[in-house]
């Protein structure tokens, strides 16, 4: 992810989701896995850590505060937020665990619900108004509660 917003996305997807990841899955992913094994004051090596840091913040965020977090989507040109590279890097993430994202990706299953709030951020196109954030907040939140018995089992 070369933008902000989309690293956001991505983190998201890979704090709130089905199935836990390990780190060096998801920053082999994202930075490539020659990046886990970059020299402690290398280039590379203060991406990893950036990338670690932001998650974590993103992740004690959600636990602790969760009325304080926000996505990340960048201001559109026409005026409210863009959220095309968030969910892309939502959608991205999504993808090291398509088997576990299945059962709210497919709007046949009763559990899709929950994925479905995140429609107008995920698969559409218009700018998300400023007023809209808490609401788009809010299903991540309920989405990563929805998942949290079964992430909490794939740890172990």
């Amino acid at each position: 992810m070369s933008r902000l917003d989309g690293l956001d996305g991505y983190l998201t997807a890979v704090l709130i989701g089905p199935k836990f990841l390990d780190p060096r899955i998801w920053l082999g992913d994202l930075l490539g896995d020659h990046a886990l094994l970059a020299a402690e004051s290398s280039r590379e090596h203060r991406a990893v850590q950036a990338v670690a840091d932001h998650h974590n913040r993103l992740s004690e965020t959600m636990a602790q505060f969760p009325g304080l977090y926000r996505p990340h989507l960048a201001p559109h040109h026409a005026g409210g937020l863009d959220p095309i590279f968030w969910s892309l890097g939502f959608l991205v993430a999504t993808r090291l665990a398509p088997r576990a994202w299945k059962s709210v990706t497919n709007p046949g299953k009763p559990e899709h619900a929950p994925f479905q709030a995140l429609g107008p951020v995920l698969f559409g196109t218009a700018a998300i108004a400023e007023a809209d954030v808490p609401a788009v907040a809010k299903a991540i939140l309920e989405l990563r509660e929805h998942f949290k018995a079964r992430r909490n089992r794939s740890m172990r």
